[in-house]
Parts: C-alpha cells; structure tokens; sequence
C-alpha cells in the first residue's frame, strides 16, 4: 500500500550536512527519511511555517511505498524517536482512495447537481462524408462539451484514523491570493496521481 504522511519538523532537528559524507550518524538516517519527501526544495514551501514561541515547524509531505500498517507504524515511531520532540505527523493518507490512514473508504454514487440530460456526443457539423471534398473530417460524432454524468462519485471514509489531524495543522495553511489568511485544510499539493485527501 502507498501512505501519504505529512510530518512537522522542528528548527531544532538534525537535517542532513550539504555533504553526505558529512552527516553525522543522526543525520544519514534523516536524509534517508527526507528522501521519501515531496520536492523538498519546493513543496514546503507552498505551506506556511507554524510559529510556537522561539520555535518554528515547517511541514513535509512524505510518500510512503509499500507498506503495511505495521511497517508505516514502525518507521514513523523510529523517526520520531531518534528525533524526539523534533517530529509530530500531522495526518497520513491512503494513496487510492485519499482516506485517512486507518480508516476505510465509503464509495457511493451520487446525482450531478448540474446534470441536465445532455448527450455525450452530438453530431459534427463540420463532417464531410466525400473524402475527395475539401475539409474532410473522418469524425461523424463529436464529445458534447455541455456533457456531464448524470452520478458522481463521491468517497468519504469510515473509523478511526491511526493519526487523527492536530489543530495545529490549519497553521500550516496558507494564505489565499490575496494575502487573506485562511486556515481551511485543503490538499495544497498532491503526488501525481494521488487521491483528494479527505480531510
């Protein structure tokens, strides 16, 4: 299974030394774990950095691969361990269906508000069966762009999740174009292919 976990760090932790031949026997096994991150020149940044006093905590957004839920439990402790205080997950996510991390994924269909009972396909009006004519179009049939399904699928989720979401997370939301604070939790970045997290 593929697990979406996003991590808070502390300023204190121990990031890896520029150099890898420089890190210290903490920091090799921090680079490791940061290596799991999102662009992390990039997508940390898309976030904003939770101040708590003389502290800062910047979010990262770590994919983790094949994994069971005993094995993403035991590197999480471990990270979290080896950096005490310095780490705190602030959610985790399952790749396909973006429920949280212990829970289990409800798939229903519901009706499109905005389904009118348009077609899928309507005929091509530039269409010119006589291939010796000029703009001839092979396509007798286009995609009706006023087409919508008439159900959406809709995921919510069911249970506990093994790492409910902090408070603290609407922190890291960032502000609205505009400069308007907002806090609502939302996504921000995903992993291609990477379900809606549900929040």
């Amino acid at each position: 299974m593929i697990v979406n976990v996003w991590m808070e760090i502390r300023d204190t932790f121990a990031y890896p030394a520029e150099n890898p031949e420089d890190d210290t026997e903490l920091q090799a096994k921090n680079r490791e774990t940061l290596a799991l991150a999102a662009d992390i020149g990039v997508v940390p940044l898309l976030y904003k950095v939770r101040i708590q006093g003389p502290r800062s905590y910047v979010l990262y957004s770590l994919l983790y691969t094949d994994v069971t839920q005993q094995s993403l439990e035991q590197a999480v402790e471990r990270f979290a361990s080896e950096n005490p205080g310095d780490t705190a997950v602030m959610g985790a996510w399952n790749w396909e269906y973006g429920n949280q991390f212990g829970t289990d994924p409800v798939i229903t269909e519901v009706p499109n508000p905005e389904y009118v009972g348009e077609p899928f396909e309507i005929p091509n009006p530039d269409y010119q069966p006589d291939q010796e004519l000029p703009d001839y179009d092979p396509r007798e049939n286009l995609r009706n762009p006023l087409w919508v399904p008439e159900f959406l699928t809709e995921i919510t989720q069911t249970g506990v999740p093994l790492y409910p979401i902090p408070g603290a997370l609407s922190a890291h939301m960032p502000d609205d174009p505009d400069g308007t604070p907002n806090s609502t939790l939302r996504d921000v970045n995903l992993f291609a292919g990477q379900a809606p997290r549900i929040f």
